[in-house]
């Protein structure tokens, strides 16, 4: 609509130029001198400004004049002030300026005076200073002519064109919106001056660019479609594992919409009303912009969105029990290997919490790997004591971040939770030897032990030996750090005998293992074994008839009283063995007991090869079905390897037989990077447990090891063409492919088969195991890659 009017109006200028030199010198001419009106000169000035009333023809006749004086004298002003050229005048008159016309209002004309017009310069309303100079954009008006028709009176009508500064077109605006004006200039302007329909349709455009919103930000919204997490306020916390972006308000706008994230280029949107999730790869802050034109095709300032991408799941949360008493088995009964952890407060903590993370917490089944019964949900780093009960359980933890991102893991721990204190010691009298009356423990619980202080002002110490003498105050305390609420008082003169009735209590008899089991020195004495017979050691003539137990059993009688048979102990973990030596009255003389552990299972292995790639097949090519494990990384990890365990690793053949060369030994899960060489192989691994029990299967992997980088890419001239020189890539390795990216600090992106390439770009070749070439090659500005490659 501008560029019309522009067009218009120089079209104008060229046609009424002629004329209006000639207007001029005729108006000089024929300019009478007059003297002032004898009218009061007051009422004149109160009437300065008010429109004058003309009839039709002299309206014409003032709008013509005034007209083609101001191009007139623009073009002599201009020529006189810039040498020659219209260039300086022509920009500092806007033509699409509507032309206002203020005019005193004139006395009652003399109707036998005819009307004559005369232009008359107005340089001193416009610059004192200098005439014939040009003054700025921001001034209220430039130095123009003005057109007054003369009347018998002596006024005239003056005309005066605003300044109006041009805004130069924005560069990312479609180019068919930027109007040339020597273009415009040379159109058919002709044919349209004068047009009513040209002048009505430029008219209703102005009016409506009046109308039309200019902001940008009170017109685009941009939002996040789905703000991922699973809370409220997650949902709302612009950190989503979803990066789709909304935009709203779309419908306001018919000029071109474009975005960019994080500063980079401007890319047309071309998805609707959304940028998709696929435009933000990466993980972290993200800055996105949009913006777009009005109605009327003018740009608006951009929108932007700042938000965080996060779809990586969380770490595991590890449920860890704050006091750890001890290890016990199913039994309770204490067991360093034992699954359960026994506790006296329901205080677990959840390790692995990052800010706005969430976790559930409930039973656990093993049965089914999964959560059951209610469960309970938080934040923080510590389980609900409600989740908790008495007795062994295994209660299951799983979490997710503020994004929603869930671990699909869970961890579980066993706890044994005993918050019961035991009762109070009780004994009963077994008879009274030379006047001092003797007791026995009665109800001392299982794995327990007993307390005892002579007075209220002293310590409690625990009970050592077989035998209390009075007076002592006793109670009893059990695993778990419970301490009965009631204690029993020893008088003066009474003993109680212990030695029956505590466990753990070791007496005058020592039992220790016959063959403890194991491949070291450390294993041969760490009471873990294979072999469960039993030797006791310190029986005196006097004591009689000697009984054993195993695990708090049914006591039996010993035989010789020298040995308790591997028989004796039937399957493996933990075995504990009392023996108590008795008089013919029955009266406990001595005792002792024995805690070990029996594990008669091999150990069962797995070998895991690390960074596995691809399989291939004997020719080292990919093969789903293929014999190895094609890596570039030598690691290999033994599943199931038991505490103490160790192993043997060999290089095989086929036929399972070792090879000549190095044997590795070692206890580590993980085999040296020794062992591997380059290319296709076999390892095989035998190992033993603690216990000194050999697995008799050779563990085998096969394995191709490829740790070789490829040499740098080759690049091949197969032409030019205007000044772009033409290349292709030639292969050094077979299955390799090639990587390319524009400098350092871009990531590496594949170059896909049929891909076309201009530089400049740098390539580098990778080959099947994923090694890159130490070396690579650039595609400079003026060369191109040529899609076919040359094998």
């Amino acid at each position: 609509m501008k560029q019309r009017r522009r067009h218009r109006g120089r079209a104008q200028e060229r046609e009424h130029e002629p004329a209006n030199e000639q207007a001029l010198e005729q108006a000089q001419a024929q300019e009478p001198e007059q003297e002032a009106p004898p009218q009061d000169q007051a009422g004149d000035e109160d009437r300065q400004g008010e429109p004058v009333a003309l009839d039709e023809g002299a309206q014409d006749s003032a709008l013509v004049a005034a007209a083609g004086a101001v191009t007139a004298l623009a073009a002599l002003g201009a020529m006189a002030g810039t040498g020659g050229t219209r260039t300086a005048m022509s920009q500092s008159l806007p033509l699409r300026a509507p032309m206002t016309l203020a005019t005193p209002k004139p006395k009652v004309a003399d109707e036998s005076t005819p009307s004559s017009a005369r232009l008359v310069p107005v340089h001193e309303r416009a610059s004192d200073a200098d005439p014939g100079s040009v003054r700025k954009p921001e001034q209220a008006h430039l130095p123009l002519p003005v057109a007054e028709h003369e009347d018998p009176t002596g006024h005239g009508i003056e005309t005066t064109l605003p300044v109006v500064e041009t805004e130069a077109p924005d560069p990312w605006w479609p180019e068919s919106e930027q109007v040339d004006m020597d273009e415009a200039d040379s159109d058919d302007g002709d044919e349209r001056h004068g047009s009513d329909e040209f002048d009505e349709r430029d008219e209703r455009d102005d009016r409506d660019e009046r109308l039309l919103p200019t902001g940008g930000a009170d017109l685009l919204r941009l939002s996040l479609k789905n703000d991922t997490g699973r809370t409220e306020a997650q949902k709302n916390d612009l950190v989503t594992r979803d990066a789709t972006v909304l935009i709203e308000g779309m419908d306001q706008f018919r000029g071109p919409v474009e975005f960019r994230i994080d500063a980079g280029p401007w890319t047309p949107l071309v998805e609707g009303e959304v940028i998709s999730d696929a435009h933000f790869p990466e993980e972290g802050a993200h800055h996105v912009e949009v913006r777009s034109g009005d109605q009327g095709n003018h740009p608006l300032p951009a929108v932007s969105l700042k938000f965080e991408v996060d779809r990586s799941p969380p770490g595991p949360r590890v449920p860890v029990v704050v006091r750890e008493l001890a290890t016990v088995n199913e039994s309770g009964a204490p067991d360093r290997l034992g699954g359960y952890l026994l506790t006296d407060r329901p205080l677990v903590k959840v390790l692995g919490i990052e800010a706005g993370d969430r976790w559930t917490a409930a039973e656990y089944d093993p049965t089914t790997s999964t959560l059951i019964g209610k469960g309970f949900e938080g934040d923080g780093d510590q389980l609900p004591a409600a989740l908790f009960k008495e007795g062994p359980q295994i209660v299951g933890v799983t979490g997710w971040d503020r994004a929603g991102n869930g671990n699909g893991t869970v961890l579980q721990q066993e706890v044994w939770l005993d918050m019961t204190p035991p009762p109070a010691p009780r004994w009963s009298s077994v008879g009274e030897i030379q006047g001092v009356e003797q007791f026995r423990l009665d109800n001392l619980e299982r794995h327990a032990h007993l307390e005892h202080r002579p007075d209220e002002q002293s310590g409690w110490q625990r009970v050592q030996g077989h035998m209390l003498a009075g007076p002592q105050e006793i109670r009893q305390v059990d695993l778990a750090g419970n301490v009965s609420l009631d204690s029993t008082r020893l008088m003066d003169g009474q003993v109680l005998k212990l030695g029956a009735a505590e466990p753990g209590h070791t007496g005058g008899l020592r039992l220790n293992l016959k063959n403890d089991t194991g491949r070291t020195d450390e294993q041969r004495s760490d009471l873990i074994t294979r072999d469960a017979t039993v030797q006791i050691e310190g029986i005196a003539p006097q004591h009689g008839t000697m009984h054993f137990r195993i695990n708090g059993g049914r006591w039996q009688p010993l035989g010789d009283g020298r040995v308790i048979d591997d028989a004796q102990f039937q399957g493996d973990g933990s075995k504990r063995v009392d023996v108590q030596a008795v008089d013919r009255d029955g009266i406990p003389l001595s005792s002792g007991s024995l805690t070990f552990e029996v594990d008669r299972t091999p150990v069962t292995l797995s070998l895991k090869v690390g960074n596995v790639v691809s399989t291939v097949n004997e020719a080292g090519a990919p093969d789903r079905n293929g014999k190895y494990a094609l890596t570039r990384q030598a690691q290999v990890t033994l599943l199931g390897l038991e505490e103490g365990a160790g192993w043997i690793a060999h290089q095989y053949d086929d036929a399972r037989k070792s090879l000549p060369g190095r044997e590795f030994q070692g206890v580590t899960d993980r085999l040296p990077d020794a062992l591997f060489k380059q290319g296709a192989q076999i390892v095989g691994v035998s190992s033993w447990d603690r216990a000194g029990n050999a697995e008799h299967v050779i563990r085998l992997a096969e394995i191709w090891l490829d740790a070789t980088p490829p040499p740098a890419p080759e690049l091949s001239a197969v032409g030019e063409a205007l000044g772009i020189e033409q290349f292709q890539l030639r292969k050094a390795e077979p299955h390799a492919h090639f990587n390319f990216r524009p400098g350092k600090d871009s990531d590496w992106k594949r170059l896909e088969l049929g891909m076309p390439l201009a530089g400049p770009q740098e390539i580098q070749q990778v080959d099947l195991a994923g090694n890159a070439s130490l070396q690579s090659v650039w595609l400079t500005a003026n060369q191109v890659l040529v899609p076919t490659p040359v094998l």
